[in-house]
């Protein structure tokens, strides 16, 4: 029996007592057996009543006991994420803090968005857009390497930024971003190792009998000395096969298709990857329609088991060609030289 009850009960049998039975004209008697009416009253209307099983505190604490005993299903969109995350075709990449969502609450739907979006590689594309000129007449883009080693705090920028990358672990990375990943870490470094160098007339310089330095162990990966020949023929080429890593990495000469003035990005980089292709094939430095035939882009013979061989490459740079180049594929226009400017594109 519920304890208000109890205690109603053992009101009604204090003021029946036997001293008080029967009928009377004492005015105390009359008094009491009125109470005793109104008490009656009273506990029928409360056994008549459901009585709620809880009050503001115990559902209170019902809260707090499923908080810590039965963890929220937080949908996948509202769960956090930490350091960098998917890109393109999984999910964007983000830096965040993490947050927790009690259970038994929903996730909050506050006006603004709970995670906060950006680029990983927003300090480098900060770099670019201030040093990498728009394209000249002959498509091709510049970097002023001079003005990058002349602002100290630029240069400590980048210098950063590469120490960032170091302390990634790109094998936990998505396909898209583990791409991105690797070609701006090569990108970066080669322009910090001509800038360290600056001035310098060709890249080539910076190793013995113009060997360049793409052999020696610039940066770490996973804790690893590595090259830049590392990262772009031991992983990229390997791990990620593609004609599409050729038009992603930059050698700082003008033979080279270009630099783009933003980072590479895995939301994004389906779609910029094939127009950096089509910007350097229909371009003088990627191929150039003679009366012989085509002469293009030494490139093409350095790694031609890239491009599918002979036969492939006429149909990649087909697939990429613009009206005037695609028109001379059409007619049967072969391969007929090879060339490559190792001038510092600045």
């Amino acid at each position: 029996m519920p304890r208000r009850l109890l205690m109603l009960s053992a009101t009604l049998t204090l003021i029946t007592t036997p001293a008080f039975a029967g009928d009377s004209d004492c005015a105390l008697h009359k008094r009491l057996s009125g109470q005793k009416t109104q008490s009656a009253a009273v506990i029928q209307t409360s056994a008549q009543t459901p009585i709620t099983p809880h009050t503001v505190a115990s559902s209170t604490v019902i809260s707090l006991s499923s908080r810590i005993n039965r963890p929220a299903a937080v949908p996948p969109s509202a769960q956090p994420q930490t350091g960098f995350a998917a890109g393109e075709g999984d999910n964007p990449v983000i830096l965040q803090a993490q947050s927790n969502y009690g259970s038994g609450s929903p996730a909050p739907t506050a006006k603004k968005p709970m995670v906060e979006k950006t680029s990983a590689h927003a300090e480098f594309t900060n770099i670019l857009q201030k040093y990498v000129s728009p394209p000249d007449d002959q498509g091709l883009t510049h970097f002023a390497y001079g003005k990058l080693k002349a602002n100290s705090s630029d240069k400590a920028a980048l210098d950063n930024y590469i120490k960032t990358l170091e302390r990634v672990n790109p094998s936990t990375l998505p396909r898209n971003d583990a791409i991105a990943y690797y070609a701006n870490l090569y990108n970066a470094v080669t322009v910090q190792v001509v800038v360290d160098n600056y001035p310098v007339k060709s890249i080539r310089k910076l190793g013995p009998l113009s060997s360049g330095p793409w052999k020696k162990n610039l940066l770490t990966i996973n804790g690893v000395a590595s090259s830049l020949n590392d990262v772009e023929h031991e992983i990229l080429r390997k791990q990620f096969p593609s004609p599409y890593i050729h038009y992603m990495v930059n050698c700082a000469s003008v033979g080279c298709p270009n630099l783009l003035n933003s980072a590479w990005d895995g939301r994004t980089i389906d779609r910029v990857k094939v127009k950096a292709a089509e910007d350097y094939i229909n371009s003088p430095r990627g191929v150039q329609i003679t009366s012989k035939g085509l002469k293009v882009s030494s490139i093409f013979k350095w790694f031609k088991e890239d491009f599918g061989g002979k036969s492939g490459l006429l149909k990649h740079i087909r697939q990429h060609a613009r009206p005037e180049l695609a028109q001379a594929i059409d007619n049967g226009a072969q391969v007929v030289d090879y060339g490559y400017d190792w001038s510092l594109n600045e």
